[in-house]
């Protein structure tokens, strides 16, 4: 393949990027903008600039040409986002549609013809604003990067043939109990059709109320289990094999049965990565499963190892998330929603993009990277707006020396 096709390629690749995101959250996210130099997609652009830079909107906006200022950009968003739970809840309901409108046609029919697995997890990000008491959608918790108060989003995604998709999201409110954290998501994913095979929750969704959700919604759980606390699940922990008992969790509402899951792992073996301090001895994992069938506790072990794509699915939502020090919730919860359908995108072209390398004679494929995936966004949107950024160098003095 000569240069000239391969850049032709390359071209595509950037304009379908960039034509994927913004008919997504065009249609699905409509902000009423009303300004002299900004409209809706300048808007979206310098926001989805923002986001693949790893940046803030004033960063973006100092070195794309025809950006207005940055407070202007922040000030029309804000204004457009409004204020109040209410507008909240149509944000959040806005950004699932985005979601889930992303889903091709294909899989939307398998989801109500086949059961899936599916994973609950949530990202907390760090709040250093002073109001974070007063603030009911600040939650405490243990201290992380320089604060103990953090936004917390909770979401939903199915995991089929190693693939990750996001089908829902919400924001976790202080002192929400998990149980409404939880119906929120599956109704979200209900209004799909789709029908679960398993669902894996982290240690956060660990209540009694949960648990009974769930069952009574028939939806089959495996739940990480804290093995400190009043549960009592310590005395379980004991011995040198994984099995499978009955338990009963003593709750404020009534006691629960549920079947729980104790798998054994010999911790201190041989692995490829450096542990920062090594531990010796057995490693007990308990789980609260319902429905499972008959696996055993290592089985369900390793089917809950698969939930961490979705972590990594997290590390990889940090990479294309917007910074901002604004203490509007509903900009902070835009950004973590755009974050999660640029990862979804790139979750899909996947399937239908792959990078060809040429060796002489040899091709060699291999799909294509997130990183691919916001370089591509990037450099169509700096080819649009213009990419102008400023240097300025000071005047020569003692100690400043320039480089020859």
């Amino acid at each position: 393949m000569n240069q000239r096709q391969t850049q032709h390629k390359l071209l595509i690749f950037n304009e379908q990027v960039h034509q994927a995101i913004l008919k997504i959250v065009q249609k699905h996210l409509p902000l009423e903008i009303s300004a002299r130099d900004l409209d809706v997609k300048k808007l979206w652009e310098i926001v989805c600039h923002a986001s693949v830079e790893q940046g803030y909107i004033e960063s973006s906006c100092r070195v794309l040409k025809d950006a207005p200022s940055g407070n202007t950009v922040r000030a029309h968003l804000i204004e457009a986002l409004g204020d109040g739970d209410q507008a909240l809840d149509q944000l959040e309901e806005e950004l699932n549609r985005a979601l889930q409108a992303q889903l091709p046609r294909g899989v939307r029919r398998k989801l109500q013809s086949h059961a899936w697995e599916a994973a609950g997890d949530w990202v907390d990000i760090p709040y250093h604003g002073k109001d974070g008491e007063q603030d009911h959608n600040v939650r405490p918790n243990q201290p992380r990067a320089g604060t103990t108060r953090f936004h917390a989003y909770a979401t939903l995604a199915v995991i089929r043939k190693g693939k990750r998709v996001t089908l829902a999201m919400t924001i976790v409110h202080k002192g929400e109990k998990m149980d409404q954290i939880v119906k929120r998501l599956i109704e979200q994913a209900r209004r799909l059709g789709a029908r679960f095979k398993c669902t894996y929750w982290d240690k956060a969704f660990g209540a009694v109320k949960v648990m009974r959700y769930l069952r009574a919604c028939r939806v089959p759980y495996v739940i990480a289990l804290q093995q400190h606390g009043k549960n009592g699940l310590r005395r379980l922990c004991v011995g040198r094999r994984s099995r499978r008992a009955r338990y009963t969790f003593d709750a404020k509402e009534g006691p629960y049965t549920t079947d729980v899951a104790i798998a054994c792992h010999y911790a201190g073996r041989a692995s490829n990565r450096r542990p920062k301090k090594k531990k010796k001895g057995v490693r007990y994992y308990a789980y609260a499963v319902y429905r499972v069938g008959g696996r055993s506790a290592q089985a369900i072990s390793a089917a809950y190892r698969r939930r961490f794509s979705i972590e990594s699915g997290y590390r990889q939502l940090h990479q294309v998330r917007a910074r901002t020090r604004s203490r509007h919730t509903g900009l902070r919860l835009l950004l973590i929603g755009l974050a999660l359908i640029l990862v979804n995108l790139y979750v899909l072209l996947r399937a239908s993009w792959s990078l060809v390398t040429h060796y002489g004679s040899r091709i060699c494929r291999r799909a294509v990277t997130l990183n691919e995936v916001a370089t591509a966004l990037l450099v169509q949107i700096q080819s649009l707006l213009g990419f102008s950024p400023e240097f300025y160098c000071r005047a020569r003095g003692p100690g400043n020396q320039f480089i020859s």
